[in-house]
């Protein structure tokens, strides 16, 4: 070849690899545009891996053995190397960019789930999902979240889970509960003592949602085992009766309506003097519910001061009072003193046995005293007895079974004093000799004149509040020495009130009982005959002079008795004082002995009663929605600013306002006090004056039940110092109703349905109703009657339902809400993944229509002009599947191809992307319709430049190989 010639071809060959980058420049840059959008889209939908299979509707005779295209593509549009994956232009689709998006939902991986069947499409490429947002574009490493906007970890479920076990919890206890007016709770359900010791125990009542009424009752059964019971309550709230151990408070009804609060009862009693273990049970029965067990405080007693006595050696055991020693205390003058004698205690086979004790000097036996008892208690006359003054003796003969000889001596020891003993030798002989001996020890004490004056009380530990009562008692000569000249004074102290004073001798209880005798109470009229009051005068709360007695004395006796006396009387509290000291004088014998009794005020541990109240109990949804709450709060006795709290948490969907309270009560704010938090305290000292006149204060607050649904109630209970008061209940009526959004196949709730109310007349009536994440769609209306539901926006991925729902409120309505039931959406269909294939004619392949110009199409300036050339990238029908990316606004409309074009074939032109724009449609642009192309998508105008440059160099390479060329044929 000449060396022109070769220029010339050379040349030739640079203008078609020009024109070659010009035409695939453009299609390159788009199609990295569209790489860049598949890799966001790939992680979230339908994506498969490893090799891609085949859709369904593929032609088999349309795909090569190499060619693995995966979305119904014509192997003669694609390369053979180019494995484009999802329908998409195949000059749009580099080699390496295999987008997977728009796949139909069995085309995903196990470890790919699709979120809520949302479109990918619909996502513009900077809107990247987070944890907690809906989105199907989220990576493959991101779970679905079914329908919620947020992700719960294990720890949030765990604490919700948690959350609900307690509402459940709580809600079974109030209903376990609402029986009852109030519930019981004991300190201390067992209680180990001994003999001679005081107990006490607390139990606590707090009243339910029903309230503590009026007749309610707390009992303890104290057995007899147990002496000088005292209660420690509120008299306020309580009428006390006694009976046979049975002590029984009743509620009072308290002024205006008020309510107990939570308060507390205190027990006190003493142990009587027992021998030997002993088990006690104090029951308490309520008309109120006891919080655990049964009621029973179980008291196990030990005999505190008894010695253990070792066992004599198979024969003899000697006691005095059932001990091996005891004290007697002074005056010991004519006191008795009671022996036992326990033989043959392991019922040994014993012969000729006999018995002897002998008395110490000062103790005298009892003539008559002796007798011998068996085992089981019975007393026997088997036996011969002989007693003397001091000694006595019991033949038993032969035995084998168990005795006891009881007997008493009287000490008869004239100069008897403090720290004297007198030991008892017993002994037993078997043919006159001596087996076995044992002793007991009578020891003398002098405590002084204790044992002639005791004074106490009963009825409150402390004193709390004005109008308490308080029970006295006083003690005279417990010993039952001889005594004479008896006369008892004492004084009422400030601040305090006999109960009674009109009727003479009522207010007061005396008890003789004399050394070998029961109890002897005095008559009324003894009482009064023998009693006589002290009288002074005092300006009560008005500043009025009144008579008041402060004082009395009692003539008990003038002769010599050996009797021990018991007075008992009560006193009102009239006012508060910072203790009350109450100071009993004895004279006898012509000597006097005094003892005081006092008792503190205690602050801050009085009755606090209230009452809660509230306006509207039924609220209709036509009304003033303004409901207007009250508390009122009674304090009695004292307590300290800022010891009186009521604490009132107001349902969170109220808007409340207008908060008013008493000049005595002020507001405060704790750390984590929400908006509907109203907390007060006392701002100064609250001190009761007056019995029955206790410190009032209150507070009012409005609510707003705008938010509240139809149908619903909402609970006020407020606290105050911990206890709630009963609370008060408002229903909100009117007309509402609810549907529920659900798939039309399993059910599966809906979220994201946009509906409008429409009366009968087609006028909106709600805007926007919105189904939640349950599914959900509610509203209330202002009047009964017929409405419909007009879905406007269908959830994501259903189609929008054509007809309307009609929903049916009557006038029996009011106050519930309709269930309209399920409404079910069907979900779009799929549209089919191939295009419909066009005829198998032997024509060759027609290009796409080009949209209409004014230009004729360029033929490229090369020689081979009489050989059919193969289409290059020609577009390829998309698949109703695919979506186009986004494409700038539309400036020329698409002109729609004539047929002439269609079916003509075209050879040998290479079509120059001159692009127009094609419009988008509101939801697909690429749909084919009676197998007519219609608005192909087209590349967008990314190569224009590179184009023009093209065909500049197309132009002067033609220009230059015509010059050489002309130059060759001259030089030739």
């Amino acid at each position: 070849m000449k060396k022109g010639n070769r220029k010339a071809l050379l040349i030739s060959l640079i203008m078609i690899l020009s024109m070659v980058v010009s035409t695939i420049y453009p299609t390159v840059s788009y199609a990295s545009e569209l790489g860049e959008n598949s890799q966001i889209q790939s992680g979230s939908t339908n994506s498969s891996t490893g090799e891609e299979k085949e859709s369904d509707n593929k032609k088999p005779e349309q795909t090569p053995e190499k060619d693995k295209a995966t979305d119904n593509k014509k192997p003669e549009q694609t390369p053979e190397e180019e494995k484009p994956t999802d329908n998409k232009k195949p000059e749009q689709t580099p080699e390496e960019d295999k987008s997977t998006d728009n796949k139909k939902p069995e085309q995903t991986p196990e470890g790919e789930k699709p979120i809520d069947n949302k479109k990918p499409e619909q996502i513009p490429e900077e809107d990247k999902s987070t944890d907690n947002k809906k989105s199907e574009q989220a990576l493959e490493d991101e779970k679905p979240l079914d329908n919620k906007n947020t992700e719960k970890t294990p720890e949030e479920d765990n604490l919700l889970e948690d959350e609900n076990l307690l509402k459940v919890l709580e809600e079974e206890l109030n209903e376990e509960n609402e029986d009852y007016g109030f519930v019981v709770k004991i300190n201390n359900n067992t209680i180990e003592t001994e003999s001679m010791k005081k107990i006490s125990f607390n139990l606590t009542y707090t009243p339910t949602s029903k309230g503590i009424q009026a007749g309610d009752s707390i009992t303890f059964k104290v057995p007899d085992v147990f002496n000088k019971v005292n209660l420690d309550y509120t008299s306020e709230c309580f009428d006390k009766t006694e009976s046979n151990g049975e002590y029984t408070l009743t509620f009072r009804e308290l002024p205006n309506g008020q309510s107990v609060m939570q308060g507390k009862i205190g027990l006190e009693a003493y142990v009587k003097k027992v021998d030997e273990d002993t088990n006690a049970k104090i029951h308490i029965e309520t008309t109120g519910k006891i919080e655990s067990g049964s009621g029973d405080i179980d008291v196990e007693i030990k005999p505190g001061d008894k010695t253990d006595v070792p066992d004599a050696k198979g024969t003899l055991k000697k006691l005095v009072e059932g001990k091996k020693s005891t004290t007697v205390f002074m005056p010991v003058k004519n006191k008795d003193i009671n022996y036992s004698i326990q033989v043959n205690e392991k019922q040994e086979e014993l012969k000729d046995i006999i018995l002897y004790d002998e008395l110490p000097e000062g103790l005298t036996l009892i003539n008559g005293s002796v007798s011998v008892v068996t085992s089981d208690g019975k007393e026997v006359s088997d036996f011969n007895i002989e007693q003397s003054k001091n000694s006595i003796s019991v033949n038993f003969g032969n035995i084998d079974k168990s005795y006891t000889v009881k007997y008493k001596a009287r000490i008869s020891d004239k100069n008897a004093k403090h720290g004297n003993k007198y030991k008892n030798v017993a002994r037993i002989e078997s043919d006159g000799k001596k087996i076995q001996e044992d002793d007991a020890t009578v020891s003398i004490f002098d405590r002084g004149d204790d044992y002639l004056l005791t004074k106490g009380h009963s009825g409150a530990t402390n004193i709390t509040q004005v109008g308490q009562v308080i029970n006295y008692q006083i003690s005279i000569n417990d010993d039952k020495s001889p005594i004479s000249n008896v006369v008892i004074t004492d004084n009422i102290p400030e601040g305090m009130r006999l109960t009674t004073s009109g009727e003479a001798g009522h207010d007061f209880r005396v008890v003789e009982i004399p050394m070998n005798g029961s109890w002897t109470p005095w008559s009324k009229e003894k009482i009064a005959n023998n009693i006589s009051y002290k009288v002074e005068e005092k300006r009560n709360e008005s500043g009025q002079v009144d008579k008041v007695i402060t004082g009395f004395t009692i003539n008990l006796s003038k002769e010599e008795v050996e009797s021990k006396f018991f007075i008992a009387y009560t006193l009102k509290v009239i006012s508060i004082e910072d203790s009350y000291i109450n100071r009993a004088v004895l004279d006898a014998n012509n000597s006097e002995i005094d003892k005081n009794d006092e008792i503190n005020f205690k602050k801050n541990s009085g009755l606090i009663s209230a009452k809660k109240e509230v306006d509207k109990k039924v609220l209709n949804s036509s009304d003033n929605q303004i409901v207007k709450y009250k508390i009122n709060m009674s304090t009695y006795g004292v307590y300290d600013a800022g010891q009186v709290n009521l604490l009132d948490e107001v349902n969170s969907v109220l808007e409340i306002s207008n908060i008013k309270y008493s000049d005595n009560l002020e507001l405060k704010k704790e750390a984590g006090d929400g908006k509907n938090t109203i907390r007060l305290v006392n701002k100064y000292e609250f001190k009761q004056i007056k019995e029955g006149e206790p410190v009032q204060s209150w507070v009012t607050f409005d609510a707003n039940f705008t938010n509240v649904k139809v149908g619903e109630t909402i609970r006020n209970v407020a606290q105050i110092n911990g206890s709630s008061p009963p609370g008060v209940e408002t229903t909100k009526q009117g007309y509402a109703f609810e549907a529920k959004k659900v798939d039309a196949l399993d059910k599966n709730v809906l979220s994201g349905a946009k509906f409008n109310l429409e009366d009968a007349f087609g006028n909106i009536v709600v805007k926007d109703l919105v189904s939640d994440e349950d599914g959900i769609i509610q509203s209330s209306v202002k009047n009964p009657g017929t409405y419909y539901l007009v879905e406007i926006m269908a959830p994501r991925g259903y189609e929008k339902l054509k007809d309307k729902i009609k929903v049916e409120i009557g006038n029996k309505d009011i106050g519930r809400i309709v269930d309209i039931g399920n409404i079910e959406n069907i979900r779009q269909e799929n549209p089919p993944v191939n295009p419909p294939a066009p005829p198998n004619t032997d024509e060759p392949i027609v290009n796409p229509p080009v949209p209409p110009s004014t230009d004729k199409p360029r033929k490229p300036s090369s020689s081979s002009d009489t050989e059919d050339t193969i289409v290059i990238n020609p577009p390829v029908p998309p698949s109703e599947d695919i979506i186009n990316p986004p494409i700038p606004e539309v400036l020329n409309p698409p002109v729609p191809p004539s047929e002439e074009m269609i079916e003509t074939p075209v050879k040998q032109i290479i079509p120059i992307p001159e692009v127009v724009k094609p419009s988008v449609s509101e939801e697909k642009n690429n749909k084919v319709k009676d197998d007519t192309l219609v608005n192909p998508p087209v590349p967008p105008k990314t190569g224009d430049s590179t184009t023009i440059i093209g065909e500049i160099l197309l132009v002067i390479g033609a220009i230059v190989g015509l010059i050489v060329l002309r130059r060759n044929k001259n030089t030739n």
